[in-house]
């Protein structure tokens, strides 16, 4: 005989704190009243209950425990005003199958309203005899029936099953080595959203273990099955499971027709699928891009986009960008600016930039590039657009600042990157190219803000000299040459004079004077440029002058613009008149004096007192002065002589020009 705390243990074990405390005494009261094992209509009370859950069309307060009078579509059937009525009817009713005639006073429509006469079936003789008759087909009513007897009886025994395990399903229980635990249910149908049957699944203690025709059994248990029943099972957006939980990383992970569910102790269990799962996978997945920290959802301020966010970066999806990752100090960049809704989508993944270890992702409005030394910096507009049309970061390295604007340049802006700067000239709309040597000059003079202004031009090569460079600005120009260097011109009559064409015929500047070999500086009262060829000197009252060729090398020796002559006072020309036993000599006159070179004499300077002196000596009779004298040109420069209170001296192709501080000046032709 069965014992109401045995029926007990097998509902409570199920449903825990039921509705009906009373209910496993008054089965075996009141089968011993019918003749009627209690084990057998408790066992159809909790398969027709589903143990006192009640799931199907009747409701608890009915207290119908055999479903008297619901057939189905609805229809609750038969209420009964007390929990011991209900279990009355129950037994009624099951004599009526079971015995020939009456069996007490209870036999009767007034305890049972569907009992069906005198007369009973008496057909029924075990729980199986039932299908097929108290409930139509029935087909395996019968055999449930026994099963929850089953497990009535085999309560006290740890390891009895309580359904049967069968097929796939328990070939896949066995090679698990039962870790599923026990049954909690006979295996049944799994659906799609639309009612497509796709498989067999049975619960389990640990989990579920589910049969897919096209991919195998599966078992899923804990925090991955947690979020599979979240996402709908297998009528949600995942699917059939195609494989059992494994380990990833320091995760664990189960793969779904639809996408995969990851999971790690520091990230909870997220699924990831479609085209992000794809790129995830790509991208090395948690080994690499880390587990997922969020389920794919929408993209706040890119309307039909999607997203997943991981430990190391993010996924991003829309129908027009396919799927692309944006991760690290780039990423951090990307969503400090506003993110999609400002930068638009990411348009590339994350990839390789220049041949400095640089890195980039480009997005529907602007790009962002990163580099070890320079950091995060973004890049967008006009300068963008000419970065990218020059090859990028293989040409120009990656940027070191972000575009900025240039003070005291309205409108105007500027970008550095590793192998120079573009500069946006607002006023002629335009993006220049300033780089190498030239760009550290520029910044070396004040860049934009400085006496140069704004770029012009590219860098380009110099005419006339080869492997020479320069650069346009508003206010000047930057030159740079190989064994050089760098030097800017600024604007103004030195620059002026520096491109003049010479007075021979030609082109002026560097095919004519060399590459500048200085800035211009400041020399006594006015400024100077030295050139391969030439200096330049000028001041607001002499005006610019060049000084080249051999008068330029002896200018250069006596310090040249800064030095004893000063700036020239005009152009070098030939000396006036005939200089005797001398072909084309030249000269250039200086504040201080003047220097006279031929290819005989060399160059050398007349200066001071004995300048004045040479300058005043005429040949006897003759209006042949200075140069055009005996005396002829300087062979010497002056020089100190031992005279009482000191003397100087100059030698000329045909005599000297002394002069004594106590003596005064005196001339010694030959």
């Amino acid at each position: 005989m069965v014992t109401p705390a045995q029926l007990d243990a097998e509902l409570s074990y199920v449903n825990p704190g039921h509705i009906h405390p009373d209910i496993a005494q008054l089965y075996v009261t009141w089968g011993s009243r019918f003749g009627i094992k209690a084990d057998l209509a408790f066992s159809q009370m909790l398969h027709e209950t589903n143990y006192l859950r009640y799931t199907g069309d009747v409701r608890s307060w009915q207290n119908n425990f055999a479903g008297i009078g619901a057939t189905g579509g609805g229809n609750p059937g038969n209420s009964f005003p007390s929990a011991e009525a209900g279990v009355i009817a129950h037994y009624a009713h099951l004599a009526w199958y079971v015995y020939p005639n009456h069996v007490n006073e209870y036999c009767n429509s007034a305890w049972d309203p569907r009992h069906f006469g005198t007369t009973h079936r008496n057909t029924v003789r075990t729980l199986r005899d039932l299908g097929g008759q108290w409930a139509v087909p029935g087909v395996g009513y019968g055999d449930a029936l026994a099963l929850y007897a089953t497990r009535i009886w085999n309560r006290s025994d740890p390891f009895y099953i309580s359904f049967p395990i069968i097929g796939g399903i328990r070939l896949k229980w066995d090679s698990l080595n039962w870790a599923p635990g026990r049954p909690l249910n006979v295996e049944y149908s799994v659906t799609s959203a639309n009612g497509q049957v796709l498989g067999q699944a049975q619960d389990f203690e640990n989990g579920r273990v589910i049969w897919n025709p096209a991919g195998g059994v599966s078992w899923i248990h804990g925090a991955i099955l947690a979020k599979y029943n979240l996402l709908g099972r297998e009528a949600g957006i995942l699917g059939m499971p195609r494989s059992d939980e494994y380990g990833v990383a320091d995760g664990r992970a189960s793969d779904f027709s639809g996408g995969k569910i990851y999971w790690s102790s520091s990230t909870a269990a997220h699924t990831v699928y479609g085209g992000i799962l794809g790129k995830y996978l790509e991208k090395g997945g948690p080994d690499a891009f880390g587990f997922p920290i969020s389920d794919e959802q929408d993209v706040l301020g890119a309307a039909g986009a999607r997203e997943n966010q991981f430990t190391r970066g993010r996924i991003y999806w829309s129908g027009t960008t396919s799927s692309h990752e944006v991760r690290g100090a780039i990423l951090s960049r990307y969503l400090s600016e506003g993110g999609p809704a400002s930068l638009g989508l990411p348009i590339t993944d994350e990839i390789s930039a220049g041949n400095w270890g640089g890195r980039e992702s480009r997005f529907e409005n602007d790009c962002i590039y990163w580099s070890a030394f320079g950091g995060a910096h973004m890049i967008a507009g006009a300068i963008k657009t000419r970065y990218l049309d020059m090859e990028g970061a293989a040409n120009l390295g990656v940027p070191t600042t972000d575009v900025f604007d240039i003070a005291g340049a309205s409108g105007s802006q500027r970008c550095g990157f590793q192998l120079g700067a573009l500069i946006w000239n607002q006023p002629l709309s335009e993006v220049y190219l300033v780089r190498g040597a030239i760009l550290t000059k520029y910044d070396q003079l004040g860049g934009p803000a400085g006496s140069l202004g704004l770029p012009v031009s590219d860098e380009s090569d110099v005419s006339g000299v080869n492997g020479a460079r320069e650069s346009e600005f508003t206010g000047g120009k930057v030159y740079w040459g190989p064994g050089v260097g760098a030097y800017g011109i600024v604007a103004g009559p030195i620059m002026a004079k520096y491109l003049e064409a010479p007075s021979g015929g030609g082109t002026g500047g560097p095919a004519y004077y060399g590459l500048p070999v200085s800035d211009v500086y400041n020399a006594w009262d006015g400024n100077a440029l030295n050139m391969q060829k030439a200096i330049i000197t000028w001041n607001s009252t002499l005006e610019a002058h060049a000084v080249s060729g051999g008068i330029m090398g002896k200018y250069q020796l006596l310090g040249g613009p800064t030095g004893a002559l000063h700036l020239a006072t005009g152009e070098e020309m030939d000396v006036p008149g005939i200089v005797p036993d001398v072909t084309g000599a030249r000269m250039n006159t200086f504040q201080n004096g003047n220097v006279y070179w031929s290819s005989v004499t060399g160059g050398h300077t007349v200066n001071g007192g004995v300048y004045i002196t040479y300058m005043a000596y005429c040949d006897p009779g003759t209006s042949n002065c200075g140069p055009n004298s005996r005396l002829g040109l300087p062979i010497t420069d002056e020089y100190s002589i031992p005279l009482p209170g000191g003397g100087r001296r100059s030698q000329f192709q045909h005599g000297f020009v002394t002069w004594g501080a106590l003596y005064g000046t005196w001339i010694d032709v030959m």
